[in-house]
């Protein structure tokens, strides 16, 4: 510019060619940041997935047959040891198809001892 081989006007277009080049430029490294997490990722999930299971079905087990109505819980009481009820009297129909879940917050109670659980279905 001091020798007069480049105008004002030249040097901000040159600054606004390269403001607009700014934005795809950071696109484009976006993407490749997301494509090398997901190889890695599928490398992980490919790893998984030819993972043998350390357990096994015993070699007379029996085929159960697939649930086609409900599964019915009747008068079910469970605890980890006598002292520490944590199911009692859990009466639970699941229609095939239907999610069904005993939630609560983690470490509390999922059930006052004095009422019977009211799943929701």
């Amino acid at each position: 510019m001091m020798e007069g081989e480049f105008t004002i006007g030249l040097i901000v277009a040159f600054l606004a060619y390269l403001r607009l080049l700014q934005s795809p430029v950071r696109n484009f490294s976006r993407v490749i940041s997301i494509v090398q997490q997901s190889a890695a990722a599928f490398e992980r999930i490919t790893e998984i997935s030819e993972t043998q299971p350390e357990i096994s079905d015993n070699g007379n087990a029996i085929e159960l047959p697939a649930i086609k109505k409900k599964i019915q819980f009747k008068s079910v009481d469970f605890a980890y040891d006598e002292t520490v009820p944590v199911l009692g009297n859990l009466n639970l129909t699941m229609k095939f198809g239907q999610v069904t879940a005993l939630v609560g917050s983690s470490g509390a109670e999922k059930i006052d001892h004095h009422e019977p659980i009211d799943p929701i279905l």
